[in-house]
């Protein structure tokens, strides 16, 4: 089969159809870019979320620590109290 020559009109014809794809596949990823767009703007929410957490996990372990050093403070008070009494009875 001898190959047909090529016309202006079959080159035109050619042409429009695969621009036609092309702009029918351009329309596509724009779809899909503004999909990525909202995706986006879902994560830019949920980390706005955990940076609250975060900011109240960080809030109590300050208050646990506050707690755990006042309930230091007291153990090491009782303990040189019985330090105190166990010396004053080795002394007698």
């Amino acid at each position: 089969m001898a190959d047909q020559p090529l016309t202006l009109a079959v080159f035109d014809e050619f042409q429009q159809e695969i621009f036609g794809r092309f702009d029918a596949l351009d329309a596509r990823l724009e779809g899909h870019d503004q999909r990525f767009v909202a995706i986006a703007g879902q994560f830019d929410a949920v980390a706005r979320r955990f940076e609250s957490v975060d900011r109240r996990f960080d809030f109590v372990q300050a208050q646990i620590d506050a707690r755990f050093d006042q309930v230091a403070g007291q153990i090491d008070a009782v303990l040189h109290r019985l330090l105190s009494l166990e010396r004053r009875i080795e002394q007698k």
